[in-house]
């Protein structure tokens, strides 16, 4: 198993929070796919690892589809997976 951290950033605050995510090793190169196309780029997923990740439990109806109100910065270690935050 490999731990990444997923940062997940709410855009309309700038709050962000880190969830951490045990990875099987042979999925571990799927990661970027997964949030960048799949279902960890919908918003409806970041905000229930965001919510999850303070504690919180959203319903299906607190979380929308989309792809505008959460970015993320996936890391394995020191490895960038994926960086939607920019510089």
């Amino acid at each position: 198993m490999a731990q990444i951290t997923v940062r997940i950033r709410e855009v309309s605050t700038g709050k962000e929070v880190d969830s951490l995510q045990d990875v099987k090793e042979k999925y571990l190169d799927n990661q970027n796919f997964y949030y960048d196309m799949g279902n960890g780029s919908c918003d409806c997923n970041r905000k229930l690892m965001f919510g999850q990740a303070q504690g919180i439990e959203f319903s299906d109806e607190d979380t929308p589809c989309g792809n505008t109100k959460y970015i993320v910065r996936v890391t394995n270690g020191n490895d960038i997976i994926l960086d939607e935050f920019g510089s």
